[in-house]
């Protein structure tokens, strides 16, 4: 049996011939679209192992010129990564960051803002309550049999396990949470363009100005994911301000599960950078 091995690239094709010819096969081999079809005009071929891109070919569009000589053959297309296994492994830095970039909006868990009310330079009350970018967390009465009564005391309300969306009302106050979906939307953007080229390089080999782009991408990425903690710098929400003369109410803003989430979006944002630079910058061999 004759097997023809198409692939443009030096080493993965001479461990293909290596691997074969301990079999006792007859190997011929090939690098571009006219290579392959003189082999199949001139020899008796069994099998084709091809990959899918040879040079600026498209191995797709090659088979169906080969089938035009016969089809007297078993052809295999192969997608062989052309830059390695590190693509791959910039996929899965992409996909866990977009992940915990998703992850950390859907709860109402991003912030906790604890508000403390003095009145006269005196602490009067305190109460806390988990806010996200979407909405915030309900709260209860901690009481047995849910008897709260005084209404100025907030030291016995706990946490609800229900979120409800903000509302419009709400958002019309807190412009704040409007510029950070804002910020969120456009990260999502960037990030799934990331991805998708990235998913692209582990089949498909791209171009050093594609890496930059990438690269561009996903430091941009990094760039909006961080944005959305500026409201932490809010002031009608994480900061001083004053109600009615004497009456101050201060409020400081704690990272949570969201928050987390989103930090952690931002170092696998970073290492997926960090590794598309290196195919943008490298020089070529």
């Amino acid at each position: 049996h004759t097997i023809l091995i198409a692939e443009d690239d030096d080493f993965i094709r001479l461990a293909q011939k290596k691997a074969l010819e301990g079999e006792n096969y007859k190997i011929l081999e090939a690098i571009d679209k006219n290579t392959i079809l003189d082999a199949v005009k001139n020899h008796d071929v069994s099998l084709i192992l091809l990959d899918i891109i040879l040079h600026q070919d498209n191995g797709i569009e090659i088979m169906g010129d080969i089938k035009k000589h016969g089809d007297d053959f078993r052809l295999f297309m192969l997608c062989l990564n052309p830059h390695g296994r590190v693509p791959i492994l910039l996929v899965t830095f992409a996909l866990v960051a977009v992940i915990c970039s998703i992850l950390s909006v859907t709860n109402c868990d991003f912030l906790r803002v604890s508000q403390t009310l003095y009145d006269n330079g005196q602490e009067f009350d305190s109460a806390s309550i988990n806010i996200g970018l979407f909405s915030y967390r309900l709260v209860k009465c901690g009481l047995a049999g849910g008897n709260c009564t005084n209404a100025t005391d907030f030291s016995d309300i706990v946490d609800s396990p229900y979120c409800v969306p903000w509302s419009a009302a709400w958002m019309e106050e807190l412009m704040w949470v409007h510029h950070a979906q804002i910020f969120f939307a456009t990260l999502m953007v960037f990030a799934f363009i990331s991805l998708l080229l990235l998913s692209i390089s582990t089949c498909y080999k791209i171009g050093r100005k594609t890496w930059a782009v990438i690269s561009v991408m996903l430091l941009s990425s990094i760039l909006f994911q961080c944005l959305v903690f500026t409201v932490r710098n809010e002031e009608s929400f994480c900061g001083t301000m004053e109600v009615q003369e004497g009456l101050i109410t201060i409020s400081s803003c704690y990272i949570r599960r969201g928050a987390a989430l989103a930090i952690a979006a931002c170092v696998f944002y970073f290492l997926a950078a960090v590794g598309s630079m290196f195919f943008a910058f490298r020089r070529k061999i």
